[in-house]
């Protein structure tokens, strides 16, 4: 599986998720904006499936808005089969291989990526921060 061609070859494409909630081992389809479209393109045409990170952008921001911070570090790691062009971008087959977290986000030219993932928890009760609040109610 290849990862989009960006300046360093470690790095994973993050695509911003907004108002949508992506299953792990699922299948969906959603659009990304043209910049991102054609990275994921232009590597799927050199090569078979493209790897991405699809991370939640937090509420209330809009797409020319979003900045390292404004996305959640939790999210899936993305098999992309197929991109093909719409009127608005592109739009985007996934398929999510697993849950993952991010534990560093950069943005350069507009597109951000990550280098360092991790496994994330399947379960939500695992997080020591929810087991506390759930135990104070």
């Amino acid at each position: 599986m290849q990862t989009p061609q960006t300046e360093d070859s470690n790095e994973t494409v993050v695509i911003p998720l907004f108002e949508v909630v992506i299953y792990p081992d699922s299948r969906t389809k959603f659009n990304v904006d043209k910049a991102t479209g054609e990275l994921l393109l232009e590597t799927l045409k050199n090569g078979g499936a493209v790897r991405a990170i699809g991370l939640t952008v937090k509420s209330g921001i809009r797409p020319s808005e979003v900045t390292t911070e404004s996305l959640y570090r939790t999210g899936n790691l993305f098999r992309i089969p197929r991109v093909d062009p719409t009127d608005e971008g592109y739009l985007v087959c996934v398929q999510v291989v697993r849950r993952v977290r991010a534990t560093s986000v950069t943005e350069r030219d507009g597109i951000c990526t990550t280098r360092r993932l991790s496994r994330s928890p399947t379960s939500l009760t695992s997080s020591p921060t929810l087991r506390t609040r759930s135990s104070r109610t």
